[in-house]
């Protein structure tokens, strides 16, 4: 490791994370690139997370352990931001992993996106309790300048891909504390995406944790995020209003599949009222193209003979 390279840093935000965060930190302290800098923001667990961390940060000296009263994801990561030495801020959830190369790859990218480039994603796959994958979007993401993308849908998808140049906090400043940890991360995209480039390295190197509970517990509080990022959307970039609109249906839409998967049918109903109010024609487009081809599906499904199903392959 030489100082000749970019001190990257990593935050953590973790609340009561201790079932998860020591393989989170394994995935991390292995990446191929080294000069790391590793900072847990324990965010006022009621559990053993800082002495997990702790022990861990006895084996790998990069690693250091912040404690601060709970005060929600956006401000764990802003304590992060405000605490980070590096020329670069990865972030990662204290539940999901990352596979070895992930850095190492980012900052190819950034290499290859220039000085206009401030935020590095990857594709990634979803994982269960077990950190076997369970689910995979092979879909291309886009790059360069992504600011109409953005405002349709999130990009990126969640917390644990971005690496961002320090110096973009210093433009656009840290999380949105309004928002507290609903869609957040959205908005802090957006507003990179008025600024800067995106870079993308197109392979899953995120393992993204889906367990009972994890999925959208208050779907008010989500609408109601939503309808923040979306009115400041419309107040900078008028001309971008199709797609801004496009970009909340969007959501609602995946909120009701949300619903329903959970069979959460009360708040289904809701979300899928509302979109009828506001864009009926939407609605119903979504639901042939989206909805009844996978009606097909199952049933054919059913019909057929069962085929042995195959073990899930774990991420890492």
């Amino acid at each position: 490791m030489s100082d000749a390279e970019p001190l990257v840093t990593v935050v953590i935000p973790a609340y009561n994370a201790a079932g998860t965060i020591e393989e989170t930190l394994a995935s991390v302290t292995a990446q191929t690139y080294r000069r790391l800098e590793i900072l847990v923001i324990d965010d006022g667990s009621k559990d053993n997370t800082a002495e997990v961390v702790s022990l861990a940060a006895r084996e790998d000296g990069r690693i250091r352990l912040i404690r601060q009263p709970n005060g929600g994801v956006c401000a764990a990561r802003n304590r992060g931001i405000d605490e980070a030495k590096g020329e670069f801020v990865a972030f990662v959830d204290a539940d999901d992993l990352w596979r070895p190369s992930k850095i190492e790859k980012q900052l190819a990218a950034f290499a290859r996106g220039g000085p206009r480039a401030g935020l590095a994603y990857t594709q990634f796959v979803f994982i269960d309790s077990a950190s076997r994958i369970i689910g995979v979007d092979p879909t291309p993401r886009p790059e360069g300048d992504v600011l109409k993308e953005i405002c349709t849908r999130n990009i990126v998808g969640h917390g644990s891909s971005p690496m961002m140049r320090k110096a973009v906090f210093d433009h656009v400043g840290g999380f949105e504390l309004a928002l507290r940890q609903s869609c957040e991360d959205h908005l802090m995209y957006f507003r990179v995406a008025e600024h800067y480039d995106f870079v993308v390295v197109q392979e899953p190197l995120v393992g993204y944790r889906l367990v009972d509970g994890s999925m959208t517990s208050d779907f008010g509080k989500m609408i109601s995020s939503s309808n923040f990022i979306t009115d400041e959307m419309l107040r900078k970039h008028p001309q971008l209003k199709e797609e801004i609109l496009l970009g909340r249906q969007v959501l609602r839409m995946w909120l009701l599949r949300v619903a329903l998967r959970n069979r959460r049918y009360r708040d289904a109903v809701g979300v899928a009222l509302g979109i009828a109010v506001q864009a009926p024609g939407f609605l119903a487009r979504e639901v042939l193209l989206r909805a009844a081809p996978k009606l097909l599906g199952r049933l054919s499904e059913a019909l057929a003979p069962q085929a042995k199903s195959q073990p899930r392959p774990r991420f890492l």
